[in-house]
């Protein structure tokens, strides 16, 4: 918990920056139109906009609507700004949609000078075969094949699929609409958890902290609990801690036999015998509930968080990644729910493991 409080600012601004993002009009155009899912969002919402990627996104929804010349402009823009790879396909596949396979093979080599993409020369295969070169059609195709195979067979079926799409868009991976929305101005929010702002936080952890620490070595040693009858005994009152941590009706009935008669000693022992074999069933149960919950009811606190606190950490993945998405191609989280349900498996039963180890050994 102490350590949630220290990295809580970077976790809260993590938790603000999707939660502003996701709320973002500008940024859910950005990603829609990038992930082909529509571009009505993004020509009402990104027109003003002067980011890089939002001009980029823009221009590729006039674009795809087929408002070539201003999505032209645009991308000339963009150019004087950053020479990229990127824009110049998608400017060439905007004079590739006017007939202009020219124009369109100029910007296609250039693409290919700044960076061979798979799309550009994908795209300047196809633009020469317009032209009927077909042998440098067939030319620059086998050398995006060389590039990325797999990238062409994917062009290959979304043209099977798309019969007036010939050549191939670019737009912004992952990764860029990622640092796209890092860089949003995100102001770190609690969420109302606290009434302090999330820098404050870490202060009043280490303030804790250093509590705990003094409290621990002041206050420990006030109170035990007798690890037989499970009585809570004083310290202070007692004259002296006896031998096993054991309160003096245990400690005469199981070393100082010679103190107490027979009926006595075995009414204790019955008494001790009950105590513990409800002890193990409370542990027993509570061992199916959930993970490190019987280490905490043995009095074991920090060996419990350490089953527990991973065991809730993976349940919650599956079951907020339910409620949560980016909605962003190419990141399925698929893969990180069957993650975790296999260490939330892991983790139950090796606590059940080691939980009834202990219990038959006497150590719970």
């Amino acid at each position: 918990y102490i350590l949630f409080l220290i990295s809580s600012p970077l976790l809260l601004y993590m938790f603000s920056l999707v939660f502003s993002s996701s709320s973002s009009g500008e940024f859910k155009a950005v990603v829609e139109v990038n992930e082909s899912k529509g571009n009505i969002y993004a020509l009402s919402l990104l027109g003003n906009r002067k980011g890089p990627d939002d001009l980029f996104s823009y221009a590729l929804a006039l674009k795809r609507t087929g408002k070539y010349e201003q999505a032209i402009e645009i991308y000339d823009r963009l150019i004087r700004s950053d020479p990229n790879p990127l824009v110049y396909n998608n400017l060439a596949n905007c004079y590739f949609a006017m007939n202009d396979f020219e124009r369109a093979k100029e910007l296609y080599l250039k693409a290919k000078d700044l960076k061979p993409l798979p799309s550009a020369l994908y795209n300047l295969s196809q633009a020469y075969r317009e032209t009927l070169d077909f042998n440098r059609g067939e030319e620059n195709f086998l050398a995006a094949q060389a590039l990325n195979r797999e990238a062409v067979s994917q062009y290959r079926a979304i043209v099977g699929r798309n019969p007036n799409r010939i050549v191939i868009d670019e737009t912004l991976s992952f990764s860029a609409l990622l640092r796209h929305a890092r860089n949003r101005v995100v102001r770190s929010s609690s969420f109302g958890l606290s009434v302090l702002p999330p820098l404050f936080i870490p202060v009043v952890a280490l303030i804790m902290l250093i509590f705990f620490i003094i409290s621990d070595r002041s206050f420990r040693s006030w109170a035990y609990r007798c690890t037989r009858c499970g009585k809570i005994l004083c310290s202070r009152c007692e004259k002296h801690i006896l031998w096993g941590h054991m309160c003096l009706q245990c400690y005469r009935s199981m070393v100082k036999i010679e103190e107490l008669d027979s009926r006595e000693r075995i009414a204790r022992l019955l008494a001790v015998y009950e105590h513990r074999r409800k002890r193990r069933s409370v542990i027993k149960f509570f061992s199916f509930l959930l993970p490190g919950v019987p280490q905490i009811y043995a009095g074991r606190v920090l060996q419990g968080f350490l089953f527990l606190w991973p065991f809730v950490f993976f349940i919650f993945i599956p079951v907020f990644d339910s409620f949560f998405s980016m909605e962003m191609s190419g990141f399925s989280h698929v893969w990180l729910n069957i993650l975790s349900l296999i260490f939330l498996t892991i983790t139950y039963v090796l606590s059940n493991i080691l939980t009834r180890r202990r219990i038959a050994k006497g150590w719970l």
